[in-house]
């Protein structure tokens, strides 16, 4: 019996004592916080949790602590993707020989025409155009494009990229012109060009 006593009341008097788990308590029993990273047992380090383990948790690329970093197809932390010319978050209008149509409406859009100066067009495609399904088909000898939905559907009130254009010869001199707007009944739309690539209705 007194040495049980004994090894008690050492118990006691020290600050904290082995727990079954092997981790430290106190004399209530609570796991007390973590050592410092020189107290880790041998082997171990303590990790960006400040938990003491042999393999530690880090922060991943986004600078969370155990996370799984950026998410496949996604090019960062924010989410964005890489676009056709290879920038993470870019909205394709920086490759080279790419040319942006851009609108701003105030109503539906139902379909649209137009040329563009002075270039060859290779492509036409992507945009706010082929987001709502629209048929797409642009002409190289005379530089005219149209786009048109054949189930009826619209590009809504708003502003951003109409149609991403891949072209040749294009310089300052590149232009929109001979603009045709149609709302979703066929009914011509008084639009305005502005700075060369702005559609405005």
């Amino acid at each position: 019996m007194k040495i049980i006593f004994t090894a008690l009341m050492t118990c006691v008097l020290i600050t904290s004592c082995e727990s079954d788990n092997g981790g430290e308590s106190d004399n209530g029993g609570q796991i007390l916080d973590p050592p410092p990273s020189s107290e880790c047992p041998a082997g171990q380090s303590k990790g960006c949790d400040n938990h003491c383990a042999e393999s530690p948790m880090v922060n991943d690329a986004c600078g969370i602590c155990g996370g799984d970093g950026i998410s496949a197809g996604e090019c960062d932390c924010d989410g964005n993707v890489y676009d056709d010319c290879g920038i993470c978050g870019g909205d394709g209008s920086t490759c080279e020989g790419m040319w942006n149509v851009y609108y701003e409406s105030s109503e539906a859009m139902g379909g649209f025409q137009f040329k563009v100066n002075n270039v060859t067009i290779l492509n036409a495609s992507g945009g706010a155009a082929s987001t709502a399904g629209f048929s797409i088909t642009s002409s190289s000898s005379s530089a005219t494009i149209l786009g048109f939905s054949m189930s009826g559907s619209s590009i809504a009130a708003g502003s951003g990229v109409l149609l991403n254009l891949e072209l040749s010869d294009a310089d300052n001199s590149t232009c929109i012109s001979d603009l045709i707007i149609s709302d979703v009944s066929g009914v011509s739309i008084s639009a305005s060009i502005e700075n060369c690539n702005t559609i405005k209705f």
